[in-house]
């Protein structure tokens, strides 16, 4: 004898009830992240108590566009005398050394991420662009930081440290990140 089931009504409708709690959860999160990511941290108000550090802004990395990085170019001199990250849009930004080294930018189509060290005491620093992706109207920039070991023999000289990487042009609006001081 074949038994038929019969779907029991109150799970039926217990189901549906959960698919739009889920759903309805699903948007609520989905707009606390926005609302997270476009929120910045206020001035805290003039007390003797410590000031509260930065929030860094919070952003959805679920959809991350790696960008190609058409050239790249590096040196020990002629950078920022402070750490900097820029995106330069045009070549009168653009400093000398990078267009010394020979990074080959057209601005009608690409735009160059500067990442400089700032003043070092000695040789040996360096730095290199190793990435650069895209999260909705942010830029995160990748780097590798090389410094001289401690018996290292250096050049007792003051150098900034670059290096820049050529990218296809961005929107404008769009904000550099790093995760590196």
């Amino acid at each position: 004898m074949l038994r038929q089931q019969i779907p029991d009504p109150f799970t039926t409708e217990r189901q549906a009830m959960n698919k739009r709690v889920l759903t309805t959860s699903g948007i609520l999160a989905m707009g606390v992240l926005a609302l997270a990511a476009g929120c910045k941290t206020a001035a805290p108000a003039e007390s003797s108590a410590a000031t509260a550090e930065p929030v860094a802004p919070t952003v959805d990395v679920s959809h991350v566009t790696p960008l190609k990085l058409k050239g790249t170019a590096a040196a020990e001199m002629g950078g920022p005398e402070q750490y900097a990250l820029k995106l330069i849009t045009s070549a009168d930004d653009l400093p000398a050394a990078v267009l010394e080294q020979g990074l080959d930018v057209d601005f009608e189509v690409h735009d160059v991420v500067l990442l400089g060290m700032g003043t070092q005491p000695t040789s040996g620093y360096g730095a290199t662009i190793t990435a650069v992706q895209q999260v909705g109207h942010h830029l995160f920039v990748q780097a590798s930081f090389t410094q001289p070991a401690p018996d290292a023999l250096v050049n007792q000289v003051v150098t900034q440290p670059w290096a820049a990487a050529t990218i296809y042009k961005r929107k404008p609006g769009v904000t550099l990140l790093s995760d590196f001081d």
